[in-house]
């Protein structure tokens, strides 16, 4: 107890350094991930603003099932509701929190006179406060023609894009907005909204595309335009052969898996990244989908970097990589994080719907030294290859790197773990632990842990490949997918 008082007394002192206004009396909590701050304590509420990760706030109440927290940032700008589970609770347990069913920003409508008509309803597009902007959080945000994920795509916008809102739906959880003449709905979860703006106050909207039906069960997703295995080179001889693992028995049982996958109406042109920050968009392969790349000697890869980069697979923002990510949270619904997931989905299952992939990149492990014995990680790792492979995705497993001074040893454990499942359940490796093992910090930048690159934003096989980590992982990448393709599409 002592510790814990001592703890939270060196928050309070840090946060009054900082010029921040807390008393000791106040209850902490620290937002763990960009998280939507909605009106009510229902994931239905309007979205007021979205609050990024590691933001301090004051904890005022919770909902009577204690899953919702009443939260206000620290100089009073923001006020909400914010889900439990993503909120760390620094000085305080829900049985010391007051319960509230207070709702935020409902309008409160005048009565007619007597005898007077009520006042006709808004025109289905109102004005919108003048102005009013949001950037984009996500990578590759798609823009829709309906405030539902069976809208049809009609584009994407990039993250950091400052675009126009213009409107929500009624629960608050589609934003209507312009990016340059791009029309359409955008989840309002991937946006952050400009200073003074609040999602709760746009007017809701009914235009911008055809009636979505709401009945039956879920639709398919759209299908991406359909690749032409035709424009991707031969695979070279050797390709990195020594950390590229794909014998002959291997690519013969992603091939059984690519044909399920196609019977089942996966999209041969699409991946997806399954794993902990090292493979989100801004670590892994997304200068590939804007053009920042220069391919150097390995010009044989312009077909196949062609082809994915028409369906977005390069920077999509896929469910099932997060920061933070260890093997059981793929496999929990807790660890949802995607308002297009439905509640008794886990991310493997959502990402799956959301994207009908036909291969499935799967770095993970570092984090999970943390929390499970090598024994459970390697169980979660097989549960996780035996259920794509069984819904025809071509699982693609992948040795981590890490520098020496952020493990004991035990990495080594856990990568042959990756190693033997790979091998059992023959499906494709990339060893990059062993690729990187003789790169400066085994291949990691300075916090030994995210993988090195020259240039964030720009990838160059022009001899990059021989120095960073990064650039060495997405160069194996791209050798493997390409050789993979180009025998399971035979």
């Amino acid at each position: 107890m002592n510790l814990l008082k001592r703890m939270i007394g060196g928050l309070v002192l840090l946060l009054a350094l900082a010029g921040v206004s807390v008393s000791a009396q106040d209850y902490l909590g620290v937002i763990l991930s960009n998280l939507n701050i909605r009106a009510e304590a229902s994931r239905s509420g309007a979205v007021l603003t979205t609050l990024p990760a590691d933001t301090t706030v004051i904890i005022e109440a919770r909902s009577a099932a204690g899953d919702w927290l009443l939260v206000r940032t620290q100089d009073g700008s923001v006020r909400g509701w914010a889900a439990r589970r993503f909120v760390n609770m620094v000085n305080v347990n829900l049985d010391m929190l007051a319960i509230s069913g207070e709702v935020l920003g409902a309008a409160v409508v005048a009565a007619p006179p007597a005898g007077e008509a009520a006042p006709a309803p808004a025109a289905a597009v109102a004005a919108a406060p003048e102005g009013a902007t949001a950037t984009v959080l996500s990578a590759n945000l798609n823009v829709r023609d309906a405030p539902s994920t069976r809208g049809n795509r009609l584009g994407g916008v990039t993250a950091r894009t400052v675009v126009s809102v213009t409107g929500r739906s009624a629960a608050g959880d589609w934003i209507y907005i312009n990016s340059g003449g791009l029309q359409g709905w955008v989840a309002a979860r991937y946006l952050r909204p400009a200073a003074g703006v609040q999602f709760a106050a746009l007017p809701v909207v009914t235009g911008g595309g055809a009636a979505v039906t709401d009945a039956g069960g879920l639709a398919p997703s759209t299908a991406p335009a359909s690749p032409d295995s035709a424009v991707v080179a031969p695979p070279p001889a050797a390709a990195d052969s020594g950390f590229i693992v794909l014998p002959g028995h291997v690519l013969d049982n992603a091939r059984t898996i690519f044909q399920r996958g196609q019977g089942l109406g996966n999209h041969a042109g699409v991946f997806i990244k399954i794993g902990d920050s090292n493979m989100l968009w801004q670590y892994y392969l997304c200068p590939f989908n804007s053009g920042n790349y220069d391919l150097g000697g390995y010009g044989h890869l312009q077909g196949i970097v062609n082809t994915f980069a028409a369906t977005g697979s390069f920077c999509n923002n896929d469910v099932t990589a997060h920061e933070g990510f260890t093997s059981a949270a793929v496999l929990d619904a807790y660890f949802v994080l995607n308002p297009e997931c439905t509640a008794d989905e886990i991310p493997l299952t959502c990402a799956l719907r959301l994207r009908r992939p036909a291969f499935a990149f799967i770095y993970i492990g570092v984090l999970d030294m943390n929390f499970l014995p090598a024994e459970a990680f390697e169980a979660n790792l097989r549960n996780i290859t035996a259920y794509l492979a069984d819904r025809g995705v071509v699982p693609v497993l992948s040795t981590f790197a890490i520098a020496d001074w952020r493990h004991d040893g035990r990495a080594a454990f856990y990568n042959d773990a990756i190693r033997r499942v790979a091998q059992r359940q023959r499906v494709p490796l990339l060893d990059v632990q062993s690729a990187l093992f003789n790169y400066p910090a085994r291949g990691t930048a300075e916090d030994g842990f995210h993988l090195a690159a020259r240039d964030a934003g720009f990838v160059s096989f022009t001899g990059d490949e021989n120095n960073y980590g990064r650039t060495r992982r997405e160069l194996m990448t791209l050798e493997l997918l390409n050789t993979l393709y180009w025998h399971v599409t035979r």
